[in-house]
């Protein structure tokens, strides 16, 4: 009997401790920022750092990068947004895309790059995020060519929106 009394009394107190909250102020939730449809096109600065460049042959990487190099450069986006390839491809690649994927905050761009002076494949694959002025995204690139120097490389790249593209003239 006292094992009951003593059970309502404490179910009693829980429901009174949860009490009115009339007066309370009301939680705010934070709404989630808005996925950008696209990345806005126009001047972007872009800096790439190699964060790992292995061999894969055991001869030295035909890779444009070596391991810890920083690079930077300017790129026109246009009407393609996140799938412009030369925001991700090694600045000497000539890249087509084989899977684009853009949906809005995310893309994911697969790549088979040609090279002046090299023979073989050179594929890359992009995966990243952006808003609509910016973007950040790692660059995974492997090789299988002809001859010796085939690597893996994991590059970082990340942009931002500086201004308009220069007009042609």
């Amino acid at each position: 009997m006292n094992t009951k009394i003593l059970l309502i009394g404490a179910a009693s107190l829980a429901i009174a401790a949860c009490g009115d909250t009339e007066g309370a102020a009301p939680v705010a939730k934070e709404e989630p920022a808005a996925k950008a449809e696209m990345l806005s096109a126009g001047l972007y600065e872009v800096s790439v750092t190699a964060d790992a460049v292995a061999s894969t042959d055991g001869t030295t990487p035909a890779a444009s990068m070596k391991e810890g190099d920083n690079a930077s450069m300017q790129v026109c986006v246009g009407e393609e947004g996140a799938a412009t390839l030369a925001l991700y491809r090694e600045a000497q690649d000539d890249c087509t895309a084989q899977r684009p994927y853009v949906r809005p905050g995310r893309m994911q761009v697969e790549m088979r790059c040609d090279r002046a002076g090299l023979s073989g494949d050179i594929n890359a694959r992009a995966d990243g995020t952006y808003t609509e002025d910016s973007f950040e995204a790692e660059v995974k690139t492997t090789t299988y060519l002809t001859g010796s120097g085939d690597y893996a490389m994991s590059r970082t790249i990340t942009g931002r929106r500086v201004g308009d593209c220069p007009s042609e003239g």
